[in-house]
């Protein structure tokens, strides 16, 4: 007959169910899942189409009250804009410009219809606001280059638009910047003056002497270039 005060089996507690979106144990850290990803997804977009709203609504006024004789607000908007402290929420003036061009961006023919491409970035599509309309349609297209102003532009081996959701300002501002100034275009001067510079130098001022009749200087001047001239003469033979 078993005694009444025989020790109980020692039960093994309970494993939680297995689930690999559950909290790590003992933390009241936020569960990654598909709630928590879903809540802020729509924060982001939410937040994304009221900077746009924002953006639309200052591009607005800026149409209505910018004054392009003077380049500046008209005086009602000044004081509308002083009376109601929209500096705290918004900055200067040109600060609200900035936001304006935002909105300005949006509004370019080549994104009426093409919303989904622009920047995230806000301070991004200020810099789509600064392109020209050809640069705009390249900027979309890809990541074109040219070797010079007049040259033909070239495509890069792999697709990757300059304008992306994802793009950011400085690489918006540095293609900008090699688009509008191409090294190659860039003039190339020798570091030392050549013989046939130093000719049409000597007739440049001689002629531009002329109307000062300043007969001494002129002869001074030439002789210099005389000099430099001889020793030019002298190394071009002992070249040869």
């Amino acid at each position: 007959m078993p005694t009444s005060d025989a020790a109980p089996s020692a039960a093994s507690p309970e494993a939680p169910p297995s689930s690999k979106n559950s909290s790590p144990p003992g933390t009241n850290s936020t569960p990654l899942n598909v709630v928590t990803a879903k809540r802020l997804k729509d924060l982001k977009r939410l937040n994304q189409a009221t900077q746009e709203e924002t953006e639309q609504a200052a591009y607005d006024l800026k149409l209505q009250y910018w004054d392009d004789n003077t380049n500046q607000y008209a005086a009602p908007f000044k004081k509308w804009y002083e009376n109601f402290d929209m500096a705290k929420e918004f900055g200067t003036l040109s600060s609200f410009s900035r936001l304006a061009s935002r909105g300005a961006a949006m509004n370019r023919a080549a994104f009426i219809a093409n919303h989904h491409l622009m920047p995230l970035d806000g301070s991004a599509r200020y810099e789509v606001s600064l392109l020209t309309d050809e640069e705009l349609l390249l900027a979309k297209e890809d990541r074109f280059t040219r070797e010079a102003i007049n040259a033909e532009p070239k495509r890069p081996k792999h697709v990757r638009p300059v304008i992306r959701p994802d793009t950011t300002a400085k690489e918006i501002r540095t293609w900008r910047k090699k688009w509008r100034e191409p090294k190659a275009n860039q003039e190339q001067f020798p570091e030392e003056t050549t013989f046939v510079e130093l000719i049409d130098l000597e007739t440049a001022v001689v002629l531009a002497l002329k109307p000062f009749e300043t007969i001494a200087l002129s002869k001074e001047i030439k002789e210099i270039i005389g000099r430099a001239k001889r020793r030019v003469e002298k190394l071009k033979k002992n070249e040869s």
